[in-house]
């Protein structure tokens, strides 16, 4: 059986909805053994009671339904259903014009019938209806005719319609159960999918508030802090208008370019925050030096960062996987708030690096001995637009970005502080590479 069903979901690979399909095969295989295990039971029943025709019918319906298995094996799963029900009704038309109206073969059609609607997807209703429009035209002819259509047994024991009556009746009983249970499981699945989708439902709807919440703070946010540089940069040029001592231009020009670089640096975090909700993942060969380099060397502007001193430290055992750029937007907005809160009446200010990283993930600590965060704005630092000191500058986005991104790489991130001491960030990330050859292996397709 498991050889059949490994068989089965390899042909099934390429299926849009392989879990269903898969579930409706494996119900029809069920059906199908079942079956024959009664097939032999009954031709054992009329080879000793002498019904050689009987178990002739019941030796081909035998042979027919292994073909059934056979197609199934073989990825026609929709014609093997077909000959198996139409085969079925047939067999029971005929063996009830050798056995009489005594025998209990009529019973078998109940069984048959409910294993139409089993066994075939709700695509198939077209199929359903004319194959059930077929039995119950099979179910007329029998009761019109009076199981007389045919050349008859010549001698039915009384003693074999009983017995005979008594079988069909367990074997009918014991299908119906199979059906009765296969359509129990049927329910508590659908149960436990509305359930999910209930609840997903629910957690879009709660993105979806929280989405339009940060939208209007957004804007609201946005517009002044978009507005400010721009006002600063007009009042300068209003100084430089009217001033005379043209010593004091380079100093107006410097205060323009900081403006100005506020007002980029702000854009570039609402950039940030668009691309990471409309773009895909990437899937990258991520390497970890290169990057972390490169973001110290970006924010190589900033003041006092040649005071700063740097560890990095790398241990990686395999090829990691993830978004390279979503991972140095993560790095950067860590690693700005580290220079732009640190502690310079300290001896020694710095920042440390620490990367692990594995077949299945990466740890990836940021650490520095800077101004820490205090207690009561620890839960409060992810929030859009919280800055926990006016001391320094800066949009309040930056770690709002961070933990948004991490977020869409199906990763956390984990935050201990020590106000006036240090700071902590902690970021686990899933190789996306392991994820990609998990999900292979649950659809069998590796």
């Amino acid at each position: 059986m498991k050889k059949i069903i490994y068989k089965v979901r390899k042909h099934l690979r390429n299926e849009p909805d392989i879990k269903k399909e898969l579930e409706k095969i494996i119900t029809t295989l069920g059906f199908v053994f079942l079956s024959l295990g009664a097939l032999v039971i009954s031709a054992v029943f009329d080879y000793i009671f002498g019904s050689k025709l009987n178990f002739l019918m019941d030796c081909g319906l035998t042979f027919i339904f292994i073909i059934c298995i056979f197609l199934i094996t073989n990825g026609w799963y929709y014609y093997s259903k077909i000959i198996l029900i139409v085969s079925a009704a047939i067999l029971l038309v005929v063996n009830g014009s050798t056995d009489g109206i005594g025998v209990g073969n009529y019973f078998i059609w109940f069984p048959v019938i409910c294993s139409i609607f089993l066994i075939f997807n709700d695509k198939n209703m077209r199929t359903i209806i004319a194959l059930v429009a077929f039995c119950v035209v099979c179910i007329f002819f029998v009761i019109i005719t009076h199981n007389s259509y045919f050349l008859q047994n010549d001698i039915i024991h009384a003693s074999y319609s009983k017995l005979d009556f008594i079988l069909c009746f367990i074997i009918s009983l014991l299908l119906i159960v199979f059906f009765i249970f296969n359509l129990i499981k049927s329910n508590k699945k659908n149960e436990q999918k509305m359930k999910r989708l209930i609840l997903n439902l629910n957690a879009a709807n709660d993105d979806l508030t929280k989405a339009n919440t940060e939208l209007d703070s957004f804007v609201y946010k946005a517009s002044h802090d978009l507005r400010s540089p721009l006002t600063s940069v007009l009042g300068l040029i209003n100084l430089l208008k009217i001033e005379k001592d043209q010593s004091k231009f380079s100093e107006y020009v410097e205060l323009q370019e900081k403006a100005v670089r506020k007002l980029d640096s702000y854009i570039y975090d609402i950039l940030n925050i668009s691309k990471n909700a409309r773009m895909g993942v990437e899937m990258d060969n991520i390497n970890f030096e290169e990057i972390i380099n490169n973001v110290f060397e970006q924010l190589g502007y900033a003041d006092n960062t040649n005071k700063i001193q740097t560890r990095i430290n790398i241990s990686s055992t395999s090829p990691f996987y993830s978004d390279a750029k979503r991972l140095h937007v993560i790095l950067s907005n860590i690693v700005s708030n580290s220079i732009r809160y640190a502690d310079f009446t300290k001896p020694n200010p710095e920042i440390t690096v620490k990367v692990v990283a594995n077949s299945k993930l990466a740890s990836i600590m940021i650490r520095d001995n800077g101004m820490g965060i205090k207690e009561e704005y620890k839960d409060k630092i992810y929030n859009m637009f919280f800055r926990a000191t006016d001391k320094k500058t800066g949009s309040g986005l930056g770690l709002y970005i961070v933990k948004e991104t991490i977020l869409k790489l199906n990763g956390n991130i984990k935050m201990l502080s020590e106000h006036e001491h240090w700071t902590e960030f902690t970021i686990v990330l899933p190789n996306l590479l392991y994820k990609k050859l998990l999900s292979q292996q649950s659809l069998g397709t590796v």
